[in-house]
């Protein structure tokens, strides 16, 4: 395929091999590299992941996200983009993208695509947001862009308009549509993604979903009882996985303390933290607040604790701790309790580490949150002093953009974290409130 053919969109379902696609591109490409971009780094280690396994030579594509390509393109022309990233603030992506557009309009990069690459191909083209469509569409002027998506998988929206998928086909004509459900039939489940073609429709037209033509070999429904959490181990115990296998828990609640309760409540299910880390922010602030008081950052570290492992009262634990201070407790203290006594006798981040650690290895305590345990022992190991704390934090929630998402063998999350269709099986919790389109990726 000559890239001067590239132009165009491509529009399929879930697992109707988009994927594949964008792989038989770029294993066609006989000389200078593609450049495919997409919007998360999770999706850059998947497409590469893929890639590599389909043996494609790395020379043939550069792959990374669309804001890490856009930093580049104003790092490299701060005049023409007439903006400057000021490295001591946040990234306002919405600036650094309205300045690409001006570095593009003043010509900076019409000799420079060209010359590197001989097409573009965007992933996941119904997550952009109208300003990166006309960023990809100031591309196309330049090189042939060819745009992979599916309308009624866009959710990740944040405060900024999408594109709809009406204007992304007149910017890039159709180019046919896949229509093999090729995910679906190497698992054994193409009635599967048969069905979720022909509700397509009832979808597109905000109709709620009909499950009684479903394929009742992959799809069960159980109603809810009054005992939601015996409705909950009735759910966990029907999926049953083999070595190896996953299942993903999709509950799309705005409290993440549903999710989080959730997993508390089920051994073996871990919760999916988003890439942020909210709490680990909120933890650090607090502990930053409070840097020359060793008895309130004990309590904010045992909050923290009862957080992400079971078997910590938060309460009862620091009134404990409060009575070996005053001497009046009768049974000594055990390892976790000693540890803090130590904290609040010689105050450290060290020492809060063991602290954590200590509870951690209490008989019978199972953690849930294995991501943002091992985030705040990474962001402590990294500070000399709790005033340090977030500066830290800052480093190790930026490291992690960079890492695949850890995913565990039963993980539960929202739809903004988790698809069903990456997983071996799925339970969707109160599916009835879903929006269709979070319903549709769930």
């Amino acid at each position: 395929m000559q890239p001067n053919n590239w132009r165009g969109s491509v529009s399929a379902p879930a697992g109707y091999g988009k994927t594949h696609a964008i792989v038989e591109v770029v294993k066609s490409i006989q000389d200078k590299p593609a450049l495919i971009l997409t919007h998360t780094n999770a999706g850059v280690h998947a497409l590469r992941e893929r890639l590599q396994k389909e043996g494609v030579r790395q020379s043939a594509f550069a792959l990374t996200t669309l804001d890490a390509f856009s930093q580049r393109i104003v790092r490299a022309f701060p005049a023409r983009s007439e903006y400057q990233i000021n490295p001591t603030t946040a990234l306002s992506y919405v600036e650094i993208r309205q300045a690409v557009l001006r570095a593009l309009a003043a010509g900076a990069l019409d000799q420079i695509l060209p010359a590197s690459f001989c097409g573009v191909l965007v992933d996941e083209y119904q997550d952009c947001d109208l300003l990166q469509h006309q960023l990809v569409s100031a591309i196309d002027l330049l090189l042939p862009v060819r745009v992979y998506g599916d309308h009624l998988q866009a959710i990740f929206e944040f405060g900024e308009e999408l594109v709809d998928w009406s204007l992304v086909e007149k910017a890039f004509p159709p180019l046919g549509r896949l229509t093999k459900p090729e995910r679906w039939e190497r698992a054994g489940c193409a009635k599967l993604g048969e069905w979720l073609h022909e509700i397509r429709q009832a979808l597109e037209n905000g109709q709620s979903v009909n499950f009684d033509g479903c394929p009742k070999a992959h799809v069960t429904l159980k109603t809810h009882t009054d005992d939601q959490i015996q409705w909950e181990q009735d759910a966990l115990s029907h999926m049953r996985l083999a070595k190896g296998e996953k299942l993903f828990i999709i509950e799309n609640s705005p409290a993440m303390a549903v999710r989080r309760d959730f997993a508390r409540r089920h051994p073996g299910v871990a919760m999916v933290e988003r890439s942020d880390l909210p709490d680990l922010q909120q933890f650090c602030q607090q502990v930053a607040g409070a840097p020359d008081d060793p008895k309130k950052i004990t309590n904010l570290a045992i909050q923290h604790a009862e957080a992400v492992m079971t078997s910590v009262r938060g309460t009862v634990l620091s009134q404990r701790v409060e009575s070996l201070l005053s001497g009046r407790a009768r049974n000594a203290p055990d390892q976790a309790e000693q540890a803090a006594l130590s904290f609040l006798s010689d105050p450290s981040p060290n020492g809060l580490i063991q602290v954590l650690m200590s509870l951690r290895a209490r008989r019978g305590t199972r953690l849930f949150r294995t991501e943002l345990f091992e985030a705040t022992t990474q962001t402590l190991s990294r500070c000399q002093a709790f005033s340090e704390i977030q500066a830290s934090a800052d480093i190790i929630r930026n490291r992690r953009r960079f890492v695949p998402r850890a995913l565990y063998q039963r993980s539960i999350g929202s739809t903004l974290l988790l698809k069903g269709l990456q997983s071996h099986s799925a339970i969707v919790l109160d599916h009835g409130a879903l929006p269709t389109r979070h319903l549709y990726v769930a």
